[in-house]
């Protein structure tokens, strides 16, 4: 939570800390998205995906999920919050 107003200017995470975060939630996803891929092939009895396709596959769910949040917050800089 980068408010200003809450937090004052020293408060606020550099961009270091913020790309640092940025990798750490994106390697969650992957392996999270991974994860219900796997099950839900499982629970249909299907068999399991080619581990290269399941990566591609998360990765791009990742990268698909991460564009609302990149542009609110980039909406939440332009507004000052």
């Amino acid at each position: 939570m980068n408010d200003r107003m809450l937090m004052g200017e020293r408060g606020i995470n550099g961009a270091a800390s913020n790309a640092v975060m940025g990798v750490v939630v994106g390697v969650t996803m992957v392996l999270g998205v991974s994860a219900v891929i796997r099950a839900a092939a499982t629970a249909a009895g299907a068999p399991l995906p080619d581990e290269r396709f399941l990566l591609v596959a998360a990765a791009g769910v990742t990268g698909v999920l991460a564009v609302p949040v990149a542009r609110g917050a980039r909406q939440g800089r332009k507004r000052g919050g």
